[in-house]
């Protein structure tokens, strides 16, 4: 989705860096290929208990590796690993202040099999920064580049995982890596409507997906959700009572939106499913006290829908969301 930067387990497992390295390693764009990779990691991994800080929940983005291999970025540092769909997590680097601790927002796998990490801020009464992580050996170690934002502003990634990687600027303009450690950027594209630096043409439409969705809220008591097809936006649903979505994604092709009606405090999010131009599922997300909260959503390789945000991660099974993380 695109959108502004606001984002128990009773056993944990050792899972080595080298054992990091043949799940990440031998990632291939074959189904059966990635299916070996989660198996050979997982035949791999010892029953043995680590020591942990207390457990955060709290994740700001998640990336799917391969079949069952999925990397959850921690909202306060680090980041957690499973290779057999949310069952284990093993956490690297979450600790303030120790050799090794890494803080990005969000993570990339790009197709020279180099995992990336992206952090940037821009300034309101502090200065903006943007800075870019590399680790070459799976994880193990981590390099960290600093842009000067004056000349060269990385906002988000931009390209999907196994892909060339690419980075969005604060001021919509799409760049690609011209070699492997991303020394120099070769620029793409611009793209308006992810262009931070003006002003809105619209403050009533949002989109999501890497522009495959937007949602136009009509009134308090109508939004319209379009998709994206050729050049054209096509009407997917009216709603009288979506006006304001957490995220939208299209898997297993259907169409996935996390949302609730912005204009009434009571009202909760959740997670609809939407065929054929209706609604044929609605599930309800709790409130996390007084809270509503939205969740993001993943769509990975075998087509299971993900949920994320600060309170953990949940799987889509059946009408249930299932706690993974």
């Amino acid at each position: 989705m695109i959108h502004n930067t606001s984002k128990i387990f009773s056993q944990y497992f050792k899972i080595t860096v080298c054992i990091i390295a043949i799940g990440l390693a031998c990632i291939s764009c074959n189904k059966n290929d990635k299916s070996q990779v989660d198996i050979n990691v997982k035949n791999k991994i010892s029953n043995k208990k680590f020591d942990r800080p207390k457990f955060d929940p709290a994740v700001f983005d998640l990336l799917a590796i391969s079949s069952d291999t999925l990397i959850a970025v921690k909202w306060h540092g680090g980041f957690s690993i499973t290779t057999d769909a949310g069952k284990n997590w093993q956490t690297l680097h979450q600790t303030p202040k120790s050799k090794g601790y890494v803080y990005f927002k969000y993570m990339m796998f790009d197709n020279n099999r180099i995992l990336w990490g992206l952090d940037s801020w821009k300034g309101i009464h502090e200065a903006d920064y943007s800075r870019i992580s590399y680790s070459s050996d799976f994880g193990k170690t981590w390099k960290t580049k600093e842009f000067q934002t004056e000349d060269f502003f990385p906002y988000k990634f931009y390209s999907k995982s196994n892909k060339k990687l690419q980075i969005i600027t604060f001021n919509g303009k799409v760049y690609e890596a011209n070699d492997k450690l991303a020394s120099k950027w070769n620029y793409v594209k611009y793209v308006p409507t992810l262009d931070n630096s003006e002003n809105p043409a619209d403050y009533n439409t949002f989109y999501y997906d890497n522009l495959q969705f937007k949602l136009e809220e009509v009134n308090t008591f109508l939004g319209r959700l379009y998709q994206k097809q050729k050049s054209e936006w096509k009407l997917v649903i009216e709603s009288d009572f979506i006006t304001e979505a957490q995220d939208v994604c299209l898997c297993n092709k259907n169409i996935y939106l996390t949302g609730t009606n912005g204009y009434y405090v009571d009202s909760l999010y959740y997670l609809f499913k939407i065929q054929k131009n209706r609604i044929v599922e609605k599930i309800k997300i709790p409130k996390m006290g007084t809270i509503k909260q939205g969740r993001y959503l993943l769509c990975d390789s075998k087509n299971r829908l993900w949920l994320y945000n600060f309170q953990g991660i949940w799987l889509k099974e059946g009408r249930n969301l299932s706690i993974k993380y």
